[in-house]
């Protein structure tokens, strides 16, 4: 065999090529006939790379026919060596720079090439953890991007280094005649000459996904770079980046050469022509169809009907990492009409960061040599252990490699960085108000707020804030939102979606999705959405804004509500529901909003002081009815933020309109009616105070009803009544007058001689209409100098409000009295006044038979009426009186007042109708037939004529009590009417 060879002469020039042909003995035997020479030596047929720091080696003779090398004594390993310089010995890459380290029978390098005999082909593998990235070749580092495959502990690095290979000659031997390899990148003596190293190392190495960033795009509104909303706007997203230039697909848009795939809808498959990127609904194992899984859960849907709800990017800026790069904005995918509309939505979605990421087999994902993506559950050979990796609070991430081209991930908003740290996985919830209780349908207060129509005094609409995460929702400690003091939320990139509610995708009546009622205990009356109109973005209360937010995808909504004919006032305590299968509101990252876990319904709240809406305190009496505008409590405001407590006598105060002391102080407490209990609490709506004295009738003008200091009445939601909101002690003036009596125009004989007809105006005594004269008497005490009116209405409508007997009316509305004003009753003036009396008339078409008059009285600016029960202050009602014509009596002669006391003045009254003219007598006689009076005697004329007898002889002196009796003659008459006398 040929042990060595040293160059010769070199008479073409060639120099060293003259040396390496050398190897080339010709057997010059006749006929070839020379046995036991080699007369070929080995050299390098094939290499590719296996991973990134193997390569596959083959090896043939200089005439193409496979060669095995000789491995005697280990001898293939032992020439890789340790050698510290190429002229030293030892296998080398990237142009002789770096060393490989051993050599193996498998490519994953678990199986060395000792005692494995003579090879042709073996693998090598490089010493000291020098890599390549994984789209080297012998020719070139690979993409100035790309990366090695990392290590277990070791994120994958972008390297410079080139596979190819350089030896000197002889480092390996021909098996059989022990003929030295070709020196490749050196000469004999190991000096770099013209010996080219070996550069036709291919890539068989396949690419592997380098890092998964789990990440949130932002906002356009707080985003300077975007004035609309972008197709990713705020979603969350997978970015992921592949260690080389992948084409993902078949599709033209997918390719690395392309790079215009740009918010195309993922697929539920990933086959010939396809995409993929779908993720199914999961309970255990999120996979995005065709690319990766992680453990978690994942639950999503579409408005469209279509489940795929993802946007799959190549494009920029979306896809930072260009070819080696693809993004998946989840639920993300959007089209615009009019707008930009998601029809996708998030219904619980687990957080991906940290998890473990297992990339999926995929043959249609391939580097620029084919190679193709591999499970890497089934990747033996060590691999950076991949996980989903997010954005570091601190500052921005770069999903490049070490040492590759920096880029940012795609929206992000380095002056918000925490609102897009990773995922948005926390849908958002209704705002809690009160963070001072534990968490309670019947005890929590919602951040819902009513506002009232100003013609009709009732809700017109209801505006919500929602926080964008749940779970700031018991927050208030230590920095969370506290709603007293942090509106209007401006939080960056957090908010409601206004086109889940208001897009092609939306539903039709999404504002039927909330229904509400006033609040009552279980069991509850069925909620109602008849009234809802529609919803708004914009809000405007004392709460949110008193200016008004009108921002759009804000985390502020307002339902609408029909004014009218609906029972909910502006201090109504309302319960509100909403269903989310009605609506499918989402925050901006397409994250459902639902009611709290556990409630049925949501408490709102109303910012209205509580205030004393109505006071009863008859005069001479000691007692004074109180009505509070809601629900209200006793209140201790320290310690901060203040405790409910029942409310006590020391919380209200009389004092004088004046201002001089009342003289007049509150000794008891009688509780009519409950409100709802704020948990062992008793609220008050309705009470008596009991006082110290009776109140007269002056009084009833003079004293006032008020707290006796600053926050010490609240209602449930803690608002306090005003330190100055004072209350007259009377509404409505019971016993300040009284009408004394009233005559009609029969009674009516002549200015000066009135016989009274009602003394009673309780509805049970009977004037006859039209014209009625009525005198009243203010009580004592009362100015004389106020002013007085007297009302009257026919057959008037009387309320009946909170179970009490009232039969009240009044002209005008006043609140607690009545729901409507009587319009059409009828005023007047005294016609005169001496002192405390004062004189009416009433002369009306409407007075006629069988209807009910009643009266009441306006003292200065006080309604007087009168009390029906003693017990019930609330039993109101006007005087009455019945308007009846007389019965016509026998003959046309009619007597009315038959039982008389003259002593008091009365007289009774007879009356009778003439058919013809002629003489009239009428006389009074006595049971024994004496003549007592003669009332009338002389001729009349036909028509209706009326006589008085008060009771007196022809003396003028009373007579004594007794049956009397008197005659009626007259042309065809002659009737007896009995008259009593009694005394």
């Amino acid at each position: 065999w040929v042990s060595a060879v040293l160059p010769v002469a070199d008479p073409d020039g060639a120099g060293p090529e003259q040396a390496e042909t050398n190897h080339n003995v010709t057997d010059v035997a006749p006929g070839g006939s020379n046995t036991n020479w080699q007369f070929s030596r080995p050299q390098i047929s094939f290499a590719a790379t296996q991973y990134d720091d193997v390569i596959h080696v083959q090896f043939t003779d200089q005439f193409g026919t496979p060669i095995n090398i000789d491995n005697t004594n280990d001898v293939i390993s032992n020439a890789v060596g340790a050698a510290v310089a190429l002229q030293n010995g030892s296998i080398w890459f990237n142009t002789g720079a770096l060393r490989f380290g051993g050599t193996f029978t498998n490519a994953e390098c678990t199986i060395s090439t000792n005692g494995a005999g003579d090879l042709s082909e073996f693998y090598i593998q490089t010493a000291a953890n020098e890599r390549w990235n994984t789209d080297a070749t012998g020719t070139g580092a690979g993409d100035a991007d790309s990366s090695d495959r990392g290590r277990t502990g070791v994120a994958p690095e972008h390297r410079t280094s080139v596979p190819n290979i350089s030896a000197m000659k002889g480092v390996l031997r021909a098996a059989d005649g022990k003929t030295m390899m070709r020196a490749y990148g050196t000469d004999l003596l190991g000096a770099y000459t013209s010996f080219p190293a070996y550069t036709a190392t291919t890539d068989e190495t396949e690419p592997v996904l380098i890092s998964v960033n789990a990440m949130r795009a932002s906002h356009y509104r707080h985003d300077p770079n975007y004035a609309g909303p972008e197709a990713w706007d705020a979603h969350n997203y997978l970015h992921l980046r592949y260690s080389e230039p992948v084409d993902i697909g078949t599709a033209a848009a997918f390719q690395a050469a392309a790079l215009t795939a740009d918010n195309v809808r993922a697929q539920a498959s990933f086959g010939a022509g396809e995409w993929g990127g779908h993720i199914a609904d999961a309970a255990a194992t999120v996979v995005v169809e065709g690319y990766l899984s992680y453990p978690g859960s994942f639950a999503s849907d579409s408005r469209d009907g279509t489940a795929q709800v993802n946007s799959l990017y190549r494009s920029a800026t979306m896809n930072p990492s260009g070819a080696h790069g693809l993004t998946v904005s989840i639920a993300g995918w959007s089209e615009i009409s009019g707008g930009r509309h998601w029809p996708g939505y998030l219904d619980g979605v687990s957080d991906p960061a940290g998890q473990a990421v297992r990339t999926l087999p995929n043959a249609l994902i391939t580097d620029a040599a084919g190679n193709s993506i591999i499970d890497s559950a089934a990747d033996t050979y060590d691999r950076y252990a991949l996980t989903v990796t997010e954005l570091a609070a601190a500052g921005n991430f770069n999903p490049a490699p070490t040492n590759a081209t920096a880029v940012s991930l795609p929206g992000w908003d380095a002056s918000a960085p925490a609102e897009l740290e990773g995922w948005d996985v926390d849908p958002p919830s209704f705002s809690l108000y009160d963070r001072d209780v534990v968490l309670n349908q019947e005890t929590s207060f919602f951040e819902i707020v009513a506002s009232a129509d100003p013609a009709t005094n009732l809700v017109n609409s209801l505006d919500f804030h929602v926080l964008d995460n749940s779970s700031d929702l018991m927050d208030g400690v230590g920095g969370g939102w506290e709603p007293a003091a942090d509106h209007p939320d401006v939080a960056e990139h957090q908010g409601l979606r206004d086109t889940s509610w208001a897009s092609i995708y939306a539903p039709a009546n999404a504002h039927l999705a909330f229904r509400l009622e006033q609040y009552s205990a279980p069991p509850r009356p069925a909620l109602r959405n008849d009234k809802n109109t529609g919803l708004l973005t914009s809000v405007q209360n004392s709460l949110f804004s008193i200016g008004g937010i009108i921002t759009g995808d804000d985390p502020y909504i307002r339902l609408e509500i029909d004014p009218n004919n609906h029972p909910w006032g502006i201090v109504t305590e309302l319960m509100i529901s909403y269903t989310q299968n009605e609506a499918y509101l989402t925050d901006l990252a397409g994250n459902l909003l639902d009611m709290p876990a556990g409630f049925s319904i949501m408490r709102g709240i109303e910012k209205t002081p509580p205030r004393i809406d109505m006071t009863v305190a008859p005069a001479d009496s000691d007692r004074v009815f109180v009505r509070f505008s809601e629900a209200v409590f006793g209140f201790d405001a320290a310690p901060a933020p203040g405790n409910l407590r029942a409310l006590d006598i020391s919380d209200l105060t009389i004092t004088r309109i004046d201002g001089a002391p009342s003289g007049v102080n509150i000794t008891g407490l009688q509780v009519v009616r409950q409100g709802l209990p704020f948990g062992a609490i008793d609220s008050v709506i309705d009470a008596y105070l009991l006082l110290d004295r009776e109140i007269t009738a002056a009084e009833v003008f003079e004293l006032q009803i008020e707290p006796a200091g600053a926050d010490l009445v609240a209602d449930v939601i803690k608002n306090t009544m005003l330190a100055d909101r004072t209350k007259r002690i009377s509404d409505i003036g019971i016993g300040v007058i009284e009408p004394v009596y009233a005559v009609d125009r029969i009674r009516e004989i002549d200015p000066d001689s009135r016989t009274p007809a009602v003394t009673q105006f309780d509805g049970s005594q009977q004037m006859a209409p039209p014209r009625i004269n009525l005198q009243a008497r203010l009580a004592d005490g009362v100015d004389v100098s106020l002013p007085v009116t007297m009302y009257w209405a026919v057959d008037a409508p009387a309320n009946r409000r909170y179970g009490s007997a009232a039969q009240l009316w009044l002209p005008i509305v006043q609140p607690g009295f009545n729901a409507f004003p009587l319009g059409e009753a009828g005023s007047q003036t005294p016609l005169g006044r001496s002192n405390q009396l004062l004189t009416f008339r009433i002369n009306d078409d409407e007075l006629n038979d069988g209807r009910l008059l009643d009266i009441l009285f306006r003292v200065d600016n006080l309604f007087a009426v009168r009390l029906l029960d003693s017990s019930d202050f609330l039993a109101l009602a006007p005087w009455s009186v019945d308007l009846r014509n007389p019965v016509e009596q026998r003959a046309g002669v009619t007597i009315l007042n038959n039982v008389i006391n003259p002593d008091l003045g009365e007289s009774t009254i007879l009356q009778y109708r003439l058919e013809q003219s002629g003489n009239v007598t009428i006389q009074v006689f006595n049971l024994a037939g004496d003549l007592i009076s003669v009332l009338h005697r002389g001729p009349q004329n036909v028509g209706l004529h009326t006589v008085t007898w008060n009771g007196t002889n022809m003396g003028g002196r009373s007579v004594a009590r007794g049956i009397y009796f008197i005659r009626t003659v007259a042309p065809g008459i002659d009737e007896y009417r009995r008259v009593m006398i009694v005394k």
